[in-house]
């Protein structure tokens, strides 16, 4: 019985002293985060693609990022409101309210882990992933614990539309695609700004695993994600049920959309010069150069003598 006692007394200890340890823990890492605000700088950058636009703005040729990556960086009024909803219903549906972490997902991981005796659910909020996409850390616990501190820092130098803003514009949704405005040109041909809300669910749900649920490898994995997408953003109140029974019911159309890729002598000159993510407006006009280089193209496969070369000139007859 003796024994036992002592068994006890020591157990207690070592359960007081761990909460010690922890609380201790907790408040040095909250004076870290409070009196050292980090450097939003390295989490909130895009590294763009250089770009050739024409006189309106629309895209007519790009280049690969000098990491090899597609990224086309959009201002939040640029991207559909459909892509924003869904991406925080689907990844973060407190990111609004909370600091950096969500105690609540905190607290509903560690239950879900215990419970399977496995990591089954990691808690990310966005600004965490937003944190961990630019460090590139190893997988750990510490280095979660790292993410989790850098998140509340970079919420004390940084506002949410910043976050969210960097989010859509550099995570990961496949291929060498970084951004929704990459994939929304890759996979379904247009810009992100006129995505339906079917289309945007089925984007909004690529980062978490974007080989698993490529569209156009994977098209049943991806309808899967996407109506899981859309059904959290109903529950959420982003949308009605009516809404949420029509986008559900649409098919998967994603496939493989090339890049625009007009007036390539005039973007190979003017990419001589101009810095990673250089956007270049031209007074050329995007409809007409497609006609006129169509025409060309048609004119030059008419001849049977190897004709490779040709110039067109376009004239306003008014």
């Amino acid at each position: 019985m003796l024994n036992m006692r002592r068994l006890q007394c020591v157990s207690h200890r070592a359960v007081f002293c761990l909460c010690v340890i922890g609380l201790v823990f907790a408040l040095c890492l909250a004076g870290w985060v409070y009196l050292r605000p980090g450097d939003p700088v390295l989490c909130l950058a895009t590294a763009s693609s250089r770009a050739m636009l024409d006189r309106n703005g629309r895209l007519l040729y790009a280049f690969l990022n000098d990491d090899d990556h597609w990224l086309f960086a959009r201002s939040l009024d640029e991207i559909s409101p459909y892509m924003i909803a869904a991406t925080i219903a689907a990844e973060d549906q407190r990111f609004l309210r909370h600091p950096g972490v969500d105690p609540l997902a905190v607290l509903r991981a560690m239950w879900q882990n215990l419970r399977r005796g496995r990591a089954h659910s990691g808690a990310s909020t966005l600004t965490m992933q937003v944190v961990k996409h630019a460090e590139r850390g190893p997988r750990s616990l510490w280095g979660k614990v790292r993410q989790a501190a850098h998140a509340l820092r970079l919420e004390r130098t940084a506002g949410k539309e910043e976050i969210l803003h960097a989010y859509l514009n550099t995570m990961p949704y496949g291929l060498n695609l970084l951004g929704c405005e990459a994939a929304s040109r890759r996979f379904l041909g247009k810009p992100a700004r006129e995505l339906t809300l079917s289309e945007a669910a089925l984007l909004a749900g690529l980062p978490k695993a974007p080989s698993n649920y490529m569209p156009v490898e994977h098209p049943e994995a991806a309808r899967a994600r996407r109506n899981y997408v859309l059904r959290r953003m109903f529950e959420d109140g982003y949308i009605m049920r009516s809404d949420y029974d029509r986008a559900a019911a649409e098919p998967i159309t994603a496939k493989r959309h090339e890049f625009p890729r007009l007036a390539p002598h005039l973007a190979m000159r003017l990419r001589v010069g101009s810095g990673e993510g250089a956007e270049i407006r031209t007074t050329l006009d995007y409809e007409a150069q497609r006609m006129v280089e169509r025409a060309v193209g048609d004119a030059v496969g008419s001849f049977d003598r190897g004709v490779t070369n040709a110039a067109a000139i376009v004239l306003d007859t008014a």
